[in-house]
């Protein structure tokens, strides 16, 4: 999964940047159409490790996140190119298919101030005993 941010150069366009690097490098060296379309959409092939676990995302970012899943669904509309990834997918080390699935499946997950997963500490159960039920004879 990504983390979206803000271009600081010239350029206003949103980019995105892969959690690990293994992930940046394997879509770094993908076939052609499946890079033109990273590009397009605004990622980079560099990598912004973050404490957010995976399947979640930071919820700051949700306008962000929902502005490269239309970016992505409109690149995606291209059918040529839709074809071209598809057929190119099962040829390298970068699933399209499963990443494509990680965005748009991500939850929102609260980051205390310091960018650490805020955790809800649950009360410890009730130390009096719970009632028991007789059991039919």
């Amino acid at each position: 999964m990504s983390e979206p941010f803000r271009h600081e150069g010239s350029g206003s366009l949103p980019l995105a940047r892969f959690r690990y690097q293994e992930t940046a490098d394997a879509a770094a060296n993908a076939p052609a159409p499946i890079r033109m379309f990273l590009e397009n959409v605004g990622f980079d092939f560099q990598a912004n490790p973050s404490r957010v676990p995976d399947g979640f995302y930071d919820e700051k970012l949700d306008k962000a996140r929902l502005e490269l899943i239309d970016r992505m669904t409109e690149t995606l509309s291209n059918r040529a190119l839709r074809k071209a990834i598809e057929r190119k997918n099962d040829q390298c080390n970068f699933d399209h298919r499963a990443f494509m699935t990680s965005v748009v499946t991500a939850k929102p997950i609260k980051l205390d101030e310091n960018g650490n997963v805020f955790r809800i500490i649950p009360k410890r159960p009730s130390l009096t005993p719970r009632r028991r039920r007789p059991r039919p004879v």
